[in-house]
């Protein structure tokens, strides 16, 4: 009989951000989110953490284990974005969620033990103005809104590009926004805009973009478009003839949640 044998180096092998599961979700007007069973590596590649079953967090401090708090410290604020880790203490093997305005990890010696060294960031959401969490739906690194959220409305665009925010998309990282975007002409003018991820510099009007592809000429102009924003919330627009009123409305984001990067 064959005998395989696992190297060593094999073993010790950890795929650097691997994540599966981990889906979040709430059924909105709540201070209640639940996150499904998953497994992913850490933060820093060095070990595999499994969350074996769901776990629904509150919005108060946190507590090991479901239906109690998740926040790493302070009080739960109205309006706020904060993002979902999947934490570990390495001394006991003890794997849990929490939630922090930080996106590079929980404040840990507060609410949480120092113990829990081991995290990830597996997501993020926004609170209401009831400090309550907004109904979403996860699939994947896809995150949609219940009801899609108008950021911009009739902002007269001059013929520079310049950073519009948007506060329904996640603070603190880049993620790729699904946005409806409106370009509506104002007495009976030019209706186009060119709208450029929020990171890019090289473009400041629309007769230096060099793909020369606009919306459709016309009063109006409409279009679903997947953009990345930068780490502010920010993408960046403007008229093609300065005249037009721009919308963008947020239906929500791509986050690949450090599988890439």
């Amino acid at each position: 009989m064959a005998v395989s044998k696992v190297l060593p180096e094999a073993l010790s092998f950890l795929p650097q951000g691997y994540l599966f599961g981990l889906t979040m979700s709430t059924p909105g007007s709540s201070a209640n989110l639940t996150v499904q069973p998953g497994i992913a590596c850490d933060s820093t590649g060095s070990r595999m953490m499994k969350l074996v079953a769901a776990l629904t967090k509150t919005t108060g401090a946190w507590a090991a284990g479901s239906a109690v708090g998740g926040l790493d410290t302070g009080a739960i604020a109205n309006n706020t974005w904060y993002h979902f880790f999947q934490i570990e203490r390495p001394d006991t093997g003890a794997v849990d969620v929490c939630f922090s305005t930080s996106v590079n990890g929980p404040t840990l010696g507060v609410n949480i033990p120092a113990a829990f060294t081991s995290s990830r960031r597996i997501g993020a959401m926004k609170t209401n103005a009831s400090s309550q969490w907004t109904l979403f739906f996860q699939l994947g690194d896809e995150f949609l809104w219940d009801v899609p959220v108008q950021d911009i409305a009739n902002v007269t665009a001059g013929t520079v590009l310049v950073p519009f925010a948007l506060p329904s998309i996640p603070l603190g990282i880049r993620v790729n926004a699904l946005l409806n975007i409106g370009g509506i002409a104002q007495a009976g003018g030019d209706g186009r805009i060119l709208i450029v991820p929020g990171d890019v510099t090289g473009v400041n009007s629309p007769a230096s973009y060099s793909g020369g592809a606009y919306p459709t000429a016309n009063n109006q102009s409409w279009s679903k478009v997947i953009l990345r924003t930068n780490t502010i919330q920010q993408v960046k627009a403007c008229g093609v003839v300065g005249t037009a009123a721009i919308y963008m409305g947020v239906e929500g984001w791509i986050d690949t949640r450090g599988r890439l990067y």
